[in-house]
């Protein structure tokens, strides 16, 4: 039982490094590469990307937190 505690723990950090992650690249996105020219081709659809990633892995970090009180 204890192993599986600490991979829950491990999986949090995880998981909220991965909403962090993308939610900077989105930040990045708004800020950075839609001023530079080459860089413009999708900008929006990548947005919209990281943020639909980054909260999949919020609804994720969620249902684990709520799966781990229920036990």
């Amino acid at each position: 039982m204890l192993a599986r505690d600490v991979l829950v723990f491990e999986f949090r950090y995880f998981s909220k490094g991965c909403i962090l992650i993308h939610l900077s690249l989105a930040v990045w996105r708004v800020l950075v590469e839609a001023q530079v020219q080459t860089l413009q081709k999708d900008v929006k659809g990548q947005i919209v990307t990281d943020v639909v990633f980054a909260g999949t892995w919020l609804a994720v970090l969620l249902l684990t937190q709520q799966r781990t009180k229920t036990e």
